[in-house]
């Protein structure tokens, strides 16, 4: 199983974070749909109630795990969720389906319809009216995914991201935009590189972020000056690049050769 200290995606996204869960909420919870959630989840959700996560089924987008809660994303019924007006009748049942992640287009769902005590997992796509068991338990579920590391490599160096800036600018002769906070909370930067975008970041970053006006905007302030690392796997100090284009690569890393070291970070995180 997935380690459950390293599962959550960092910064924490608190737009859909819930308040910190309680015995009391898991059991009316589940006296609400009727069944005894998975282990592993409500150890999961113990550590940080709902959120984005560092792993994902293979080629499937950024996943959450839902939280339990009276907000927008909270693990709920898959029937509650879908108005049969908009979406019509489905040729399965909805009956016992329990999602925890979804865009309204498909959802990922704890599936009792074969086993009220012990769940499947099953992915049901709704715009196709199609169901897939996809494991036969929350645990196995677990084990399936994989830390997201796509187009992602490491930059092997400590100096402050700024200086990484510059000497990319200086060695690759190309010019980063303005950084951008908004789209993760910590300084993004951008360039052309080889008629592609690459990205620099740093692994260092805020543990929480909220965009003004978003849910939970006013617990940033306890959140003040506390700070994380999105791949604790490697040096805290370390900073990463965002690189789409691999058969550019080596002409990229050609062009820094002895200058910074940089490797894929999937190289380092499988081992």
């Amino acid at each position: 199983m997935q380690s459950l200290k390293n599962f959550w995606e960092t910064p924490i996204y608190l737009p859909y974070l819930h308040e910190s869960l309680t015995d009391k909420m898991i059991k009316d919870f589940e006296q609400k749909i009727g069944y005894k959630l998975p282990a592993s989840l409500i150890e999961l959700l113990k550590i940080q109630n709902g959120g984005y996560v560092r792993y994902s089924l293979p080629e499937t987008p950024p996943m959450q795990l839902w939280g339990i809660g009276k907000k927008y994303p909270s693990l709920t019924v898959l029937a509650n969720e879908l108005d049969e007006e908009e979406y019509g009748e489905f040729s399965f049942s909805l009956e016992g389906l329990i999602a925890f992640d979804g865009d309204r287009h498909y959802y990922l769902c704890l599936d009792y319809r074969e086993n009220k005590d012990n769940p499947q997992v099953s992915y049901i796509d709704i715009e196709c009216d199609e169901e897939e068991i996809i494991a036969d338990n929350f645990d196995e579920f677990l084990n399936m995914l994989t830390l997201k590391t796509d187009d992602l490599y490491v930059i092997k160096s400590e100096l402050p991201l700024s200086e990484v800036v510059q000497l990319f600018e200086n060695v690759l002769k190309i010019k980063f935009d303005e950084p951008d906070f908004f789209d993760y909370g910590y300084e993004n930067y951008q360039a052309k590189f080889g008629g592609d975008w690459l990205f620099l970041s740093p692994n260092k970053v805020p543990l929480a972020f909220a965009r003004e006006g978003e849910n939970n905007f006013n617990l940033l302030e306890n959140y003040k000056d506390k700070t994380t690392y999105r791949f604790p796997e490697i040096n805290t100090n370390y900073s990463l690049l965002i690189f789409y284009k691999e058969e550019l690569f080596s002409s990229l890393k050609e062009k820094l050769n002895g200058i910074l070291d940089i490797v894929k970070l999937s190289d380092i995180t499988k081992n």
